[in-house]
């Protein structure tokens, strides 16, 4: 396999182990760990590890390695100023786009969850 790609592989299983919860904020990445667990050789990891570092996404501390940062509450602000954002065009899509149908099945669960409700 070619370099490039085997940093790709890396770099894209190393964020799915962490959007899995393999790893929580605060731990340490080791690349002889994850060399193993991805049945790759160290020097992809390391690459995909730098990248990361290099976009944010995991901090580095010298003669420590790359750990995740725990969230921030500017962090926290970021993702409510984005889902706000995302939510509302989202929203407006799919007034645009509903049918006939997509309209009496959303009253039909309206009607449904009133009747619950009494």
């Amino acid at each position: 396999m070619a370099k490039k790609n085997l940093e790709e592989i890396a770099y894209v299983s190393i964020v799915k182990l962490i959007l899995e919860n393999h790893f929580k904020p605060g731990d340490f990445l080791l690349e002889t760990t994850l060399s193993k667990v991805l049945s790759l050789s160290r020097t992809p990891v390391r690459h995909a590890l730098g990248q990361l570092v290099a976009e944010g996404f995991l901090d580095k501390k010298k003669k420590k390695g790359c750990f995740i940062p725990a969230a921030s509450p500017d962090d926290a602000r970021h993702v409510f100023f984005a889902r706000e954002n995302i939510e509302g065009l989202t929203a407006t899509s799919a007034a645009r786009c509903a049918t006939d149908k997509d309209v009496d099945f959303l009253w039909s669960l309206i009607k449904e969850e009133q009747s619950i409700d009494r």
